[in-house]
């Protein structure tokens, strides 16, 4: 099976790309708030496709597969 490292790496540059531009519109305080929040799961999403192993990626990525324990202690944080 081919490498799905592209999913998160995508995910988190149109995240962040989203994030930008709810906080350059002009929707009054809570844009802040929800750009916040935007860009919060683009950097996740990128750090995952940036520094996770091709295993992890793959456990990540496919429903099918049951995620290992580590893989699982690992990315407790951005699950």
């Amino acid at each position: 099976m081919a490498g799905n490292r592209h999913v998160p790496i995508i995910t988190g540059v149109v995240a962040i790309a989203v994030g930008f531009a709810i906080g350059l519109a002009d929707f009054g305080w809570w844009k802040y708030v929800v750009g916040a929040v935007f860009l919060w799961f683009g950097w996740a999403s990128l750090k995952t496709g940036i520094s996770a192993t091709d295993q992890e990626i793959e456990e990540l990525t496919d429903l099918n597969k049951p995620m290992s324990d580590e893989t699982s202690k690992r990315f407790k944080d951005r699950l």
